[in-house]
Parts: C-alpha cells; structure tokens; sequence
C-alpha cells in the first residue's frame, strides 16, 4: 500500500488504491426521498462484514470534508442513508486483509445512488524485490526500517529484533519506501491516519520479535476463471446453484447442488467441483476421488448427476474452515459465477 504520496492530501485520499482491483456498478433512481443513498459490500471471499467500515463524508472544498459518519451494515452487507443534501459525497469502505475502496460520488436533489463495492483480498507486488519493517519502535522512520532477507529465495522474508514489553504498531515496506502493507497474521489492526490500518502487537515481556512476511500466502494471489464466450459475442450467464444446509457450521457436510441450464456448462457430459476454502488455500477434509490441481489452492472433485440433470457433491468441512470457494468446470470450460465464483460462509 503506497501511503507516501498521502502527505497533504488527506482527509480526501483520491487516488488511494488506483491500481487495486476494486469495481463498483451504480444505478440511479427518482427517490420520493430527496438525497437517498444505499448499496451493498461484497467481499472477495465471502467472509463475514462484521469489522467492514463503510464512512461517508460530505465534500465541501478541496480536500475538505464534513459530517463524517459511519453506515452500519445489515445482515447481507446491506447500507441505507436517507435525508442527505444535494452535493459531493465521499465513501470509504475498509476492513482489514482486504484492499480498501474510496468513491466520490454526487447526488441531485430528488436522486437516489444505489452502489455495489466489491471489496478484493488485500494485495501485494507480484515481484518482491526488497523488504523491511518499520513501526513505533523506530519512530515510524523509514531511514530506520529493519530489513528483511530471503535468502534461500522461498518467498518467505524475516528479520528479529529485541523489544521491550509493550504495544507496538508496525508496517512492511515492499520494493522501496513508496509501498506500505500490514501484517496480515497479526489479527490486531488499528487505523493508520491515512484511510488504511497499521497491524498491533501486543508484548507482555521482553524478548527476540521475529517479523516474517511469506509472500507465497494464498491470500495474496487471485485466480479468475474466464467463461468461454458465445460465437455472436455477448455475456455468458452462470447455471443455477444451491447448497444444503444454507447456513452450514463447521464439521458440517455441506450439499452443493448445480443446475447447468442457461450457463456455459449446460452440454457438460462430465462436471468437476474446483474448490477450496477459507479465501482458495487447500482444503484439508477432502471427498473420495478428489485430486490436486497443482496451484496450491485448490483441489478437484467428480460431481454426479442425478435423472432430473442436476449435478450435486457432499464437501466435508472441520472446524478451521471458515469459508468455501467454489466453480464449476468440465476440464475445458469455467462456470465462474461470471467471474465472481462462489462462496459459502460456514460459521
């Protein structure tokens, strides 16, 4: 995350995260309402919006904004706002490991702006050159940064340095003092001052800090199946899916039934289940006949048919699985949700 460009600009980033994969759609409406603003946060792994921050600010100058307030999600990762004046709007959405959204909007009197966000995981470099760490303990001075080495070039980058008890707030600096990035391990955050967070740790004694950053984590690599387009062009639509039960918890089998009518798979004499969980990592409770696809984060599994053409496999998950990421293939040709995949949330 690039925050060095940040100095005197905020409180109104702009540019924040242009090269992040973050998509919006919005559709306007005559609102009996004047001033109506709603929408939904769609998260990349279908995880919970429990710690999703969505504030919204008015614009009233360059780089002045006013009336921040935060809007509360409902159980679908819904907002509603109404009442607001005619004008410039900023809204920022957040949740920590995942690449953070900014959008200035604008409402008329009498309009309403419904917006989709699609919040991606949290992103770093494809190539990663050089590393280090800097925080409190070095007075956030990047000149004061610990470097951090790979020297068997795995991917994984370290460095140690003895601390104090105490609470500490760090970043990873990758390729160069421009790009800043958190710890996604540490499980702590806390926001930064500049539209982001810095990741916490928390010492109760004194003692060697190992700071390691494995570049490799699947958290941080995407990968997205492209459905074969129509010989005349056009969008390709997705089959029909289901799962049982629909709010399954962990240990539970997990039933997920494809119709493939209406979406490229739909001639399919044989379909396999491409899943993972938890975000695409390997799962580890696997259904008999199930192969690894050879990325690291996900495996293959038979599907089978019953007479009414409904394909359908019983995915065992235990109790580290949060979240399972599925498409549907038939060897050549990808039902990704149009591009989207799917993902069951397990609690």
């Amino acid at each position: 995350m690039n925050t060095d460009f940040l100095k005197g600009l905020w409180p109104i980033p702009i540019i924040l995260f242009l090269s992040c994969s973050v998509t919006y759609q919005g559709q306007m409406w005559e609102s009996p309402q004047s001033g109506v603003l709603s929408g939904r946060v769609n998260l990349e792994d279908g995880r919970s919006w429990d710690d999703v921050e969505v504030i919204l600010a008015q614009i009233t100058g360059p780089q002045q904004l006013k009336e921040e307030r935060q809007l509360w999600l409902d159980e679908r990762g819904e907002f509603w706002v109404e009442g607001l004046a005619p004008g410039h709007y900023y809204l920022m959405v957040n949740k920590p490991k995942y690449d953070a959204s900014y959008r200035e909007i604008h409402l008329e009197k009498g309009d309403g702006l419904y917006l989709e966000v699609q919040l991606r995981r949290y992103s770093i470099p494809d190539r990663v050159e050089e590393v280090a760490v800097v925080g409190d303990f070095v007075d956030w001075d990047p000149q004061k940064a610990l470097p951090m080495t790979d020297d068997d070039g795995d991917g994984i980058w370290e460095t140690a340095t003895p601390l104090p008890p105490g609470r500490y707030s760090y970043k990873y600096i990758i390729n160069g003092m421009e790009s800043w990035f958190i710890d996604i391990y540490s499980g702590i955050y806390e926001p930064d001052g500049f539209g982001y967070y810095n990741s916490v740790m928390e010492l109760r004694e004194a003692g060697l800090v190992d700071f390691v950053l494995n570049t490799n984590d699947p958290w941080f690599h995407r990968k997205t199946f492209v459905a074969r387009t129509p010989a005349g062009g056009g969008l390709v639509m997705a089959g029909q899916v289901e799962w049982e039960p629909e709010e399954p918890r962990q240990g539970q089998n997990i039933t997920i039934l494809y119709d493939p009518q209406g979406g490229p798979l739909e001639d399919a004499e044989r379909i396999w289940l491409h899943w993972g969980v938890n975000g695409w990592t390997i799962p580890q409770a696997i259904p008999p006949g199930t192969s690894d696809f050879g990325d690291g984060r996900a495996v293959e599994t038979p599907m089978e048919r019953d007479s009414d053409g409904i394909w359908h496999l019983v995915v065992p998950t235990d109790q580290e699985v949060w979240a399972v990421d599925f498409v549907f293939t038939d060897g050549q040709r990808w039902d990704n949700n149009q591009t989207e995949d799917w993902h069951v949330s397990v609690k």
